[in-house]
């Protein structure tokens, strides 16, 4: 590969991502509502949790969890069903470049202007609970640490998405496509740790084990201190490996999807 079609990929890849954010910064007024519903629902689940006299740690756990989650969430399964169903997937393969790293770098812009709105969402509702209802553990120096995983999850969230978004190759009425997505979100709240830590869970070992656990409870072990050295580095190098994993496995049922659907000239 020249130096001069590396320059024209990182331009086409700049412009998609650039292209993507400006579009997601339509309905200013869906976005001030969306981050209100945050903050009341964030001070209602810790309230609630204050009720049930939780630990200083389960409170650090989900305040600075969300805070974290916020930054790196992908909903690419919407994404991918509804360009199935709807069939503006064959304009997608008409396109010169990967449909994979197309995808992968649209859902990049989509995805950065809404998680900060929700991320500021999150901020003011910390704020509140902090100065009214509980105290948190303060554990800045690993911030940065954070940072490296925040790729991590986005992309686990992004293959898993893709993976269960394909599944609108056999459910071609998006009507019933939305149990679907709602399931899956459904299960990725309690396998990912946000409902409830993963370590009370029983069988927590089998939920630490699922790709999942790098949306919440890996970052958070760090962040509260259980995590240390040696730790950090394998947990980090189990997530790109169930990224590669996840990216292939993605591949292949996309492949397989395609070509399920070649009779219907898809």
């Amino acid at each position: 590969m020249t130096l001069q079609t590396i320059q024209n990929e990182f331009v086409k890849l700049r412009y998609l991502v650039g292209y993507s954010i400006r579009s997601a910064q339509a309905g200013g007024l869906a976005n001030i509502l969306s981050m209100f519903a945050t903050v009341v629902l964030v001070v209602v689940q810790v309230y609630v949790w204050k009720l049930g006299n939780a630990s200083t740690a389960i409170f650090s756990y989900l305040l600075i969890g969300r805070l974290y989650k916020s930054l790196a969430e992908n909903y690419f399964i919407g994404t991918m069903s509804s360009d199935i169903i709807s069939g503006n997937l064959s304009r997608v393969l008409l396109l010169p470049s990967s449909t994979m790293r197309l995808y992968y770098f649209l859902m990049v812009g989509k995805r950065v202007f809404r998680n900060l709105i929700e991320f500021f969402g999150f901020v003011i509702a910390t704020v509140i609970c902090v100065n009214y209802f509980v105290q948190i553990e303060y554990n800045l120096g690993v911030l940065w640490i954070l940072v490296l995983f925040l790729p991590i999850t986005f992309t686990i969230n992004h293959f898993t998405g893709m993976i269960v978004g394909c599944l609108a190759f056999i459910i071609s009425d998006k009507r019933d496509f939305t149990g679907i997505d709602n399931i899956y979100y459904n299960m990725r709240e309690v396998l990912g740790g946000r409902l409830i830590p993963l370590n009370l869970l029983p069988f927590s070992g089998f939920f630490i084990a699922t790709p999942f656990a790098w949306q919440l409870h890996y970052p958070m072990q760090i962040y509260l201190g259980v995590y240390q050295g040696w730790d950090i580095v394998k947990a980090w190098i189990y997530g790109v490996l169930w990224c590669l994993a996840l990216y292939f496995i993605a591949s292949f049922v996309f492949r397989v999807g395609l070509k399920s659907n070649e009779s219907s000239g898809l």
